[in-house]
């Protein structure tokens, strides 16, 4: 009998990615404004990581990480070009 289950496997994992921009001209042709902003991890997914498949330990089942993704984390910047 095998230690291990191959089958057994984590959970599906999605992140999503945002990312808006805009820009605006600045009368002469060449000037410009852009402000951008993203978010990384946008729905704030609560990912468990390192299931545990040994049949024979006292953690078979449990998650030894509880968190294997990061944060919601945003990011925004403004550009000028002249």
């Amino acid at each position: 009998m095998a230690s291990t289950i191959a089958q057994l496997r984590q959970p599906w994992q999605m992140n999503e990615d945002l990312a808006v921009s805009k820009s605006w001209g600045l009368g002469k042709e060449d000037r410009s404004l852009e402000f951008r902003a993203s978010a990384f991890n946008a729905t704030n997914r609560h990912l468990l990581g390192g299931l545990s498949t040994g049949l024979t330990g006292a953690t078979f089942g449990q998650f030894s990480t509880p968190q294997s993704n990061q944060a919601r984390n945003l990011q925004f910047s403004l550009r000028v070009a002249f």
